[in-house]
């Protein structure tokens, strides 16, 4: 999923940093402090935060990675004895990618002033890229080593010249669940320019509507192999955390007295989706714009009206909020969402070949929540105990 942008300028920009304190819309760039340089975690494995870092966005995104880790631990539960229970999980949790692109979209606008697109890039290789390789690196032996089955491989792909396997394995990020999101996010960080020039045209916002209302019919791909659909899948994600940024005082006057009404929304639409909607999951289509597109993607619009109330409400109640619950999560937002795909899968595989039957129940899946990211987190600090700064080169924190 994820997963995020940073705290540092896009110009020296890095996937673990986080933005900067709520209040009014910064001076113009001449008069606004310098910003500063890449993020180095600390022992401590806290991020640098000068003067654009944002608490409640750095919150959120420890938000959005656990609603991302929760997505994946349903597997491993027996769910034919709670149907409810996970209708409503499912609901909830589902879709956090949504959020993730969603505060991507925020922080770019966020810390687009010093824009360069030899830095920009070159951050996002060593402190998203490279971590990527590194942790596809077991993924990739087992996948190749073993000639693995997945849903929706290329037929013969294990006959292949091992390096095309590779290739391929990591275009697509199927090697490992979670992973696809990394090509997927790959292609924004290229669109860069592209979107800045956007940004620089602020009328053009007001086509988001209609860019919302066509990313509704276009779902995401089939097993999640087809970047550049699933890119165009979380445009309109994108698009409306870069507009929420760059509008985001007028909409926090504009929403907050109205917060409890938008959050009585929000409600709403997670229990008409509980009640009313057979498919409580996300909408998979095998072709772009295809027959099964007509379907619509509830939990998408949920997620973002999610993220309206979460900010607004952060922003409203400001120092009420126990940002530091969230804290460890949002400084290794990265490394939990690389890590925790491994350990997901293994407790699915343990289940399934030792025939273990774990019956569903909301208790036990936060348990499991609880349990896969605080390991996530350790494996993380761990990492970074032994590689100092140089962690981020390895897990992304």
């Amino acid at each position: 999923m994820w997963m995020s942008e940073t705290a540092a300028a896009p110009a020296q920009a890095a996937p673990q940093a986080a933005p900067q304190a709520a209040g009014p819309r910064p001076a113009p760039a001449a008069a606004r402090p310098a910003r500063p340089g890449p993020a180095v975690a600390s022992g401590a494995g806290a991020p640098a935060r000068g003067p654009s870092f944002l608490p409640y966005i750095h919150t959120l995104r420890g938000i959005a990675i656990l609603f991302i880790v929760a997505s994946h631990c349903f597997a491993v539960f027996d769910w034919s004895g709670a149907p409810w229970s996970f209708r409503i999980l499912d609901v909830v949790t589902t879709n956090g990618t949504v959020m993730f692109v969603f505060i991507s979209g925020f922080l770019f606008q966020h810390l687009s002033d010093r824009f360069s697109v030899r830095r920009y890039l070159g951050a996002k290789l060593r402190y998203v890229i490279l971590p990527y390789l590194v942790v596809s690196l077991p993924a990739l032996a087992f996948r190749i080593g073993t000639r693995s089955g997945i849903n929706g491989l290329p037929d013969g792909i294990y006959d292949w010249n091992p390096v095309l396997q590779v290739l391929w394995f990591l275009g697509t990020g199927a090697h490992l669940g979670p992973l696809w999101f990394i090509p997927v996010i790959a292609l924004f960080y290229l669109a860069a320019p592209a979107l800045l020039w956007i940004d620089r045209r602020p009328a053009l916002y007001g086509l988001l509507p209609l860019l919302l209302l066509a990313g509704s019919f276009v779902h995401r791909p089939e097993f999640n192999m087809q970047p550049l659909h699933a890119a165009l899948h979380l445009l309109p994600a994108y698009m409306a955390g870069m507009a929420f940024s760059r509008f985001r005082d007028p909409i926090q006057e504009m929403l907050a007295p109205r917060l409890v009404w938008l959050s009585a929304l929000w409600l709403a639409l997670v229990a008409a989706h509980v009640g009313f909607v057979e498919n409580t999951g996300l909408v998979y289509v095998k072709e772009f714009l295809g027959p099964d597109s007509l379907a619509v993607e509830w939990t998408y619009f949920q997620k973002l009206l999610l993220m309206a109330v979460l900010i607004v409400g952060f922003r409203r109640y400001g120092s009420r909020v126990p940002h530091h619950w969230f804290d460890a999560l949002a400084v290794n937002s990265f490394a939990v969402f690389f890590i925790h795909g491994y350990l997901t899968l293994t407790a699915d595989r343990l289940v399934l070949w030792n025939g273990i039957v774990i019956p569903g129940s909301v208790p036990g899946f936060l348990a499991f929540l609880f349990l896969v990211t605080a390991v996530s987190i350790l494996i993380a600090r761990a990492v970074r105990l032994v590689a100092g700064r140089h962690s981020r080169l390895l897990v992304g924190s």
